[in-house]
């Protein structure tokens, strides 16, 4: 009876077994399916943690040492390299995590780079020896693996151009295999964007200094010729006043109008100097600020007697003593004013010139108007630039470089304030700024009593 369960069992077991033999290809199949499933969540979520590690990067700039930190460690390498090619098109070792490089020279294997830049994928030593396109030239391949230290290269595209090499040592598993050439394509696409837009950022950062530069040598420019200039103007003006004062004797009413005529021309060549200094300072950052709490009423009064008052303007001040007072620089608040006024007169040949002020919030807010030709739309945007003008033709009715709204805007800004315009062709503009009615971020002796 016993033997008789035995020889059933062991029927049952050799059935068993003949089903797992008749049935491992479908099984096998089950097993690479579940593995090649896992291997495309494994890509995708190495994609999504290095596009998260990239936009974490604080400076666009190291992104090359993230490159070969995180390639050796992502896909399981010993060591990674990255060259890079400069604007004269020499190749050079930007970066490299433990690779130790033996001395590189670019002419050894200059032949390489270009065969190498016509791939579109990675070339491995074993590859090198056995592929007879690299036969013309596997010597120097070598030289280049043995050079660099490295097992595998991979070309990194921009637009159809190679834009940088990545080396890789040897794979901690022992070969490339399918599954690390898979992962390794998937990196290499976001390599490439990140060089490309690092190489931009770069290209912009050493535009943007050239530019500073320059503008710093314009400002010393402008700040020696002014200051150069200056002393001979202050000459001449001073003495055409005594000559017209007679100081060298009785004058001619026509010598008068002559030597009147050179003190007008230097003053408003004196004036202009002033205007390129002052801007050269504005821009430098070199200009500073003695904060006071000021009385509008008494600024603009001081500055009346200095405006060119034409006939025909019918000027009028709606600032009174009761008006809140503000903080800032009388000086340069002075010179605001005296712009804004003399730019509203400069522009109206008949009309109204009026001066009002009203609080907003914890600013004052103080406006010019006029009623003279206006500002066209198109100009508007452009008007607080240096050296632009409402009308910038060669044969402008309106002299002047139009710097003075520009040094205007800055002051204000320097107060903490802002500038503006509304304007209609033909029917006049508003000039209007703010100004801090307390003395918010600003250190002076008076302020912290």
């Amino acid at each position: 009876m016993f033997w008789v369960l035995g020889a059933v069992s062991l029927l049952g077991l050799v059935i068993f077994v003949l089903k797992m033999i008749l049935n491992w290809s479908s099984v096998s199949r089950f097993f690479q399916r579940f593995f090649h499933q896992q291997a495309k969540l494994d890509v995708s979520s190495t994609v999504k943690d290095l596009l998260t590690r990239l936009s974490e990067l604080s400076d666009p700039r190291d992104v090359y040492s993230f490159m070969v930190n995180y390639a050796t460690e992502t896909l399981g390498v010993l060591g990674c390299s990255l060259l890079l090619c400069d604007e004269k098109g020499a190749w050079y070792i930007k970066t490299q995590h433990n690779l130790k490089p033996l001395q590189f020279n670019l002419d050894d294997i200059r032949n390489f780079v270009s065969l190498i830049s016509k791939r579109k994928n990675l070339l491995t030593k074993k590859e090198l020896m056995t592929d007879d396109d690299w036969r013309a030239c596997r010597c120097e391949a070598l030289r280049y693996f043995v050079q660099l230290s490295c097992e595998a290269c991979l070309p990194l595209y921009s637009q159809k151009k190679v834009i940088a090499l990545l080396n890789f040592d040897s794979p901690l598993s022992g070969e490339f295999t399918a599954e690390w050439y898979e992962l390794m394509q998937v990196i290499a696409v976001q390599f490439s964007q990140s060089l490309q837009n690092t190489f931009l950022y770069e290209k912009l950062a050493r535009q943007n200094q050239a530019l500073k530069q320059a503008n710093i040598l314009k400002n010393q420019l402008l700040s020696n010729v002014s200051h150069e200039l200056r002393t001979p103007l202050n000459a001449i003006i001073g003495l055409s006043e005594m000559m017209i004062d007679g100081a060298d004797g009785e004058m001619t009413e026509e010598q008068i109008a002559h030597l009147s005529l050179i003190r007008q021309s230097g003053i408003r060549l004196s004036d202009t100097l002033n205007a390129l200094f002052n801007l050269s300072k504005l821009e430098s950052h070199q200009l500073t600020l003695d904060i006071h709490r000021l009385d509008l009423h008494q600024i603009v009064s001081e500055v009346m007697p200095t405006l060119s008052l034409r006939k025909g303007i019918d000027l009028s001040i709606h600032l009174n003593p009761n008006t809140p007072g503000v903080y800032g620089d009388q000086e340069k608040i002075a010179q605001v004013f005296k712009h804004l006024l003399d730019n509203a007169m400069k522009f109206t040949k008949r009309g109204s010139v009026s001066v009002d002020a009203a609080k907003i919030g914890e600013m004052l807010r103080i406006s010019v108007k006029d009623t003279g030709v206006g500002i066209p739309p198109e100009k508007r945007k452009k008007i607080f630039d240096g050296f632009v003008q409402g009308d910038g033709s060669e044969t402008r009715e309106f002299a002047g470089l139009g710097l003075g709204l520009t040094i205007t805007k800055k002051i204000v800004e320097l107060h903490g304030g802002r500038l503006w315009v509304s304007s209609k062709a033909n029917r006049g503009s508003e000039f209007s700024f703010t100004l801090p009615l307390k003395p918010v971020g600003v250190r002076h002796p008076e302020l912290s009593a």
